[in-house]
């Protein structure tokens, strides 16, 4: 199971009861494959899951919720956590000297 660092945005849909959900998953992104001495090393990566979630009285809909859904996140095997692209942009202006 993965640990979720930081929630970056949720919006839950009432009509689907569907939270979406954006944050900080550890063990998502490949950092060094594997070789023959050590094994392949994973880092922490931007991800989103989608998650049924039918009890309106737990839709986190303050801010300070935010951490209530951390919790729910970290407590909740099931979850299925997808990779969001990474965005190369910062690293390319750093190439050609823009930043």
């Amino acid at each position: 199971m993965s640990d979720v660092y930081e929630i970056y945005d949720y919006k839950w849909d009432s009509d689907t009861e569907i939270m979406h959900i954006e944050a900080e998953v550890s063990d998502s992104v490949l950092a060094c494959r594997a070789t023959q001495y050590e094994p392949e090393q994973w880092t922490h990566g931007k991800c989103y899951a989608e998650v049924l979630w039918p009890d309106d009285d737990l839709v986190p809909v303050k801010a300070e919720s935010k951490e209530s859904l951390l919790a729910y996140c970290n407590n909740t095997s099931g979850i299925e956590w997808t990779l969001i692209p990474l965005d190369n942009s910062i690293e390319e202006a750093e190439l050609c000297d823009v930043l």
